[in-house]
């Protein structure tokens, strides 16, 4: 018995370190902040018995990241150690709503213009030109999550806003403004001439653009519309409307 007893702790050591956590490895966060954060925020219980990180206790690390920081977050867990990548999301645009400026990635995630994380690492990056999304549009933003999950609707606009650019306008997009109207998804593009004038054109953004473009060309050319400042309806099915501001 004294045998045995003399023996526990050195077996209770043994145990305990065959369980504890030995290594914690954070590849490509490129935020300190974030690695901190996650550093502080393990189970104090896991630093001796590592399992713990596999139920609840590791979801709670997991959700603290994923849920308050616009970074793309996979955990593996091995025997002793936590593995964790975590990974800069692909920035679509930002745009305004509501009011409030937002960074929209390309997998539908947004977040707010001032998330401490843009000055860290994600800059202000730019389209060259500023993006609208009226208040017709129904997008489930609240400045007062950290990181808003989108539905999939957004990626239309997503695609819409990254296609009108490409397209082969008479002059340079420096504004697009996104709205519904009359049940139809519309789209206002703010188009600055190469002689320094400017239009405005509205378009459909189901439809396709390039003949738009064409239609739009062919009536600046004609002579039929005054040298800037108009506006030109495309969004109707059989007809273009074209007036001046």
């Amino acid at each position: 018995m004294i045998s045995f007893l003399s023996a526990f702790p050195i077996r209770m050591e043994r145990y305990s370190h065959f369980f504890r956590l030995k290594k914690i490895e954070i590849r490509s966060c490129p935020s300190v902040r974030v690695e901190r954060k996650f550093l502080s925020s393990i189970d104090k219980r896991a630093w001796r018995f590592w399992p713990v990180l596999i139920g609840e206790g590791g979801d709670s690390v997991y959700d603290m990241i994923s849920n308050v920081e616009p970074l793309h977050v996979r955990r593996k867990l091995k025997w002793g150690k936590v593995e964790l990548d975590i990974k800069p999301l692909e920035i679509a645009f930002i745009f305004k709503y509501k009011g409030d400026d937002w960074y929209l990635s390309r997998d539908g995630t947004a977040w707010p213009a001032n998330h401490p994380i843009n000055e860290e690492f994600y800059g202000i990056p730019s389209l060259g030109f500023s993006v609208t999304v009226d208040d017709s549009v129904s997008l489930s933003l609240s400045i007062d999550i950290p990181v808003n999950r989108l539905d999939s609707d957004v990626l239309k606009l997503i695609e819409f806003v990254e296609r009108a650019p490409s397209i082969r306008w008479p002059g340079k997009i420096e504004a697009v403004r996104l709205y519904r109207q009359g049940g139809a998804d519309l789209a206002s593009l703010y188009v600055r001439k190469d002689d320094g004038g400017f239009f405005s054109v509205i378009v459909d953004r189901e439809r396709d653009l390039s003949g738009v473009a064409v239609a739009v060309s062919d009536l600046l050319d004609s002579g039929a519309i005054g040298k800037s400042g108009a506006v030109i309806d495309t969004s109707y099915e059989d007809k273009i409307i074209a007036r001046d501001s």
